[in-house]
């Protein structure tokens, strides 16, 4: 009698572990291949926000203990903290849908360019961010 094959080795063969075993009431039992676990898409998409809007927060934060130009009050945890959550969703938000189609758009200038021209889309944008939020 030989060792027994692992599930790759036969064609057709069933990996037993990832079935769900299903009795009716005679007694009958079937199997059936358990659900996929897998997120959703648009689960991944909230997902993905929610980081970005934590990291501009932290960026935003450091932006404003670096360069002095950029006024955050940051003081205890409040409202100065949810403006500043409210400035990283606007700027997520300005990232993730805005940005893609002035990239599009601008893409003849920016080969004529090579490139340059991103500062300016970028620069731009973080004026436009700067305008919404009211700094």
């Amino acid at each position: 009698m030989s060792a027994p094959s692992l599930a790759g080795d036969r064609p057709g063969h069933i990996d037993r572990s990832r079935l769900d075993t299903v009795c009716d009431h005679l007694g009958v039992i079937a199997r059936r291949p358990l659900p996929d676990r897998t997120p959703r898409l648009e689960d991944r998409h909230v997902v993905d926000l929610a980081i970005r809007i934590v990291i501009n927060a932290i960026a935003l934060v450091v932006a404003a203990k670096l360069i002095p130009d950029i006024h955050l009050k940051i003081g205890p945890v409040g409202v100065e903290w949810l403006k500043i959550a409210a400035i990283a969703l606007v700027f997520a938000l300005v990232n993730s849908y805005i940005k893609p189609i002035v990239k599009v758009l601008s893409f003849p200038i920016t080969v004529l360019t090579l490139g340059l021209v991103s500062f300016i889309i970028n620069a731009a944008l973080f004026l436009l961010v700067a305008w919404v939020a009211d700094l």
